[in-house]
């Protein structure tokens, strides 16, 4: 009894020799938050552990929920609907902005639509049922999905505006295994990167079609419409069928292709052809054994069918083998069913790549793409049936974790300095000085996180100092990390 009275002085002691705090304190504890909501079957929600201490890490307020519980308490007509509707509860009533669908189809359901597509530029017409994930990004009340109780989804009647309320991915996992071995991938980009390929890229062209008897290469869109959007600091392998016509770029065959891939790229473009099962010369066999760089990519793509996760006929489509395969990339960016090369996707890509190097905002991947989704196209072209920005929209999917910051540059080396403890009436503050190239640092991320217990997070200020405030009855020990726009992430243990 002496020793805990002596324990208790000694605290009390040591808290009253400290400086009282008189900055102004911007901690947030924020462990009830849900700025990320992951949905997962029980097949694979124990493989998220990781996943969810490392975004708790990033200061992502996030939230791991069970379909099966979300199945029993929301209503809705089926499981999508009641995975719908629990979405759509989360960004209304806790501001979610970041939605994670954690498995595979049909493990996780994804909506399937009927519709139709009139591509004038290629003469062709295509009409099927598609699988479509934006079912559960477009969640607001400017329509109803089956409006009209037929059954058939998105029909222009219907009235939804078909545009994303909410940023959303998914990783097409069919195990827990499959989810660490995507967030062992995943931590290779964002948290323990090689810093040698984050300005380097890879644009692929091949023969694109036919029109009025003149065969057409996408290489000349990639040179005219993509490549000036690129810094020049950035360094760009092009690989083209029609290489003969672009100086400087390489023959797409099997084996640059291979190669490419396996050198490890940061972004990589591909306007070409593609399937459910290849990425233009990859077939999938070729895809799962690619050999992992330590470097995994982005990969966006104008290809037919090759995120066509839904279909039974192969084990997993070529953008499942991309995401899941220990050689493939970290995300995926493409179609579920035909991709309109032109002028839709082309001209999707042009703004996402425009914008991705000129906007100073970090956004994450996934309000990037929500982003340019809403201002790329028109409502007008959104609502009427047959356009093709109306079939992209309802194809396009995301396979990957929607809150990752693609890198634009080299990030630098960060420090994080020692605490330094105040007393506040509160409880205990202490604050951290962050540099990085010898210059203070505004607007990094500063957390402290433990497991289930503590997630408590501030931004430096304009001196590059966050403060942090310990909530009451938090443990003893926590990690403190550091990350931000253009910054190397540091990760250290820190007692309270």
């Amino acid at each position: 009894m002496r020793s805990v009275s002596l324990l208790v002085a000694s605290l009390m002691l040591s808290m009253a020799c400290r400086p009282a705090f008189e900055g102004e304190l911007n901690s947030e504890d924020r462990l009830a938050g849900a700025d990320l909501l992951i949905i997962a079957p029980a097949e694979t929600i124990d493989g998220f552990e990781d996943f969810v201490v490392w975004k708790r890490a990033l200061g992502i307020s996030t939230q791991l929920e069970a379909m099966e519980d979300i199945d029993a308490s929301e209503s809705g007509e089926d499981l999508t609907a009641r995975i719908r509707a629990r979405i759509q509860r989360a960004v209304a009533d806790e501001g979610t902005r970041w939605v994670l669908l954690g498995a595979d189809a049909p493990l996780l359901p994804v909506r399937k639509v009927y519709t139709w597509v009139d591509v004038d530029f290629e003469g062709a017409f295509y009409e099927d049922s598609i699988a479509t994930d934006l079912y559960y990004a477009d969640i607001d009340d400017d329509g109803d999905w089956d409006a009209d109780g037929d059954g058939a989804y998105a029909e222009p009647g219907d009235g939804m505006d078909l545009l994303p309320d909410v940023s959303i991915g998914r990783i097409p996992a069919r195990s827990a295994a499959q989810v660490q071995d995507y967030t062992d991938k995943l931590f290779l980009y964002e948290r323990w990167p090689e810093t040698d390929y984050q300005q380097t890229g890879l644009l692929l062209g091949e023969w694109a079609g036919q029109a009025s008897g003149l065969d057409f290469y996408s290489s000349t869109a990639l040179e005219s419409w993509i490549v000036p959007l690129f810094p020049e600091d950035f360094e760009l392998t092009r690989l083209y069928e029609a290489y003969a016509s672009h100086e400087g770029s390489i023959d797409n065959t099997v084996g640059t292709q291979t190669d490419a891939f396996e050198s490890g790229h940061n972004l990589i473009l591909n306007f070409g052809h593609g399937a459910a099962s290849y990425i233009r010369w990859l077939n999938l066999e070729d895809i799962w054994n690619l050999e992992p760089s330590g470097r995994p990519a982005i990969l966006a793509t104008t290809e037919c069918s090759g995120c066509e996760f839904e279909n039974q006929r192969v084990d997993h489509s070529a953008c499942e083998a991309y995401v899941l395969g220990e050689g493939g990339g970290v995300a995926y960016l493409g179609n579920t069913h035909v991709g309109i090369g032109f002028p839709s996707l082309s001209n999707f890509y042009i703004a996402f790549f425009d914008e991705i190097f000129e906007d100073d905002t970090q956004l994450s991947l996934g309000e990037r793409i929500r982003d340019i989704q809403t201002t790329y196209t028109t409502p007008e072209a959104l609502a009427e049936e047959g356009h093709p920005d109306r079939w992209s929209a309802l194809v396009m999917v995301l396979m990957g974790d929607p809150t990752m910051v693609p890198w634009r540059v080299t990030p630098m080396e960060t420090e994080l300095g020692d605490v330094d403890w105040y007393r506040h009436e509160d409880g205990a503050v202490g604050c951290y000085e962050v540099t990085a190239g010898g210059a203070t640092v505004q607007g990094a991320t500063v957390t402290w996180t433990r497991g289930d217990e503590l997630q408590v997070a501030a931004r430096t200020n304009g001196k590059g100092v966050a403060c942090l405030q310990v909530p009451k009855g938090a443990p003893r020990k926590a990690v403190v990390t550091v990350s931000g726009p253009d910054l190397l992430p540091v990760e250290r243990d820190q007692k309270l």
